[in-house]
């Protein structure tokens, strides 16, 4: 599945945010099954964390770093980037499958351990 970047630098906060939604969303009748779904991918994560909207189904992996007091370096950007990339890419096709019905709660939960 492709992989949306979005870099966001708010200089009020000094706080840096990268934002990748996913490139669906959860059927109504998958919503709730979604929402666990994201706290469970999320748990064991040392940066970053799956958010998701109960309404319309939309996920996305968001994970940010505050700058204050600091100078920004291109590695930091590299990390956010790579970070980002790594669990988006390990839990997007599971999350799919978890929405189109191939694998239950319990199997996506299992996955994620």
């Amino acid at each position: 599945m492709p992989i949306q970047i979005i870099f966001i630098v708010d200089e009020a906060r000094q706080l840096i945010r990268l934002l990748s939604p996913l490139p669906f969303k959860f059927s109504e009748e998958k919503r709730m099954e979604g929402a666990i779904a994201a706290c469970a991918a999320s748990f064991g994560m040392a940066d970053g964390n799956f958010g998701y909207d109960l309404e319309n189904g939309h996920l996305y992996f968001k994970i940010t770093a505050s700058y204050i007091d600091s100078e920004v370096s291109e590695t930091l950007f590299r990390y956010m980037l790579a970070c980002t990339c790594a669990m988006v890419d390990r839990y997007n096709d599971k999350f799919l499958a978890l929405d189109k019905g191939v694998i239950d709660l319990a199997a996506f939960i299992d996955a994620c351990k």
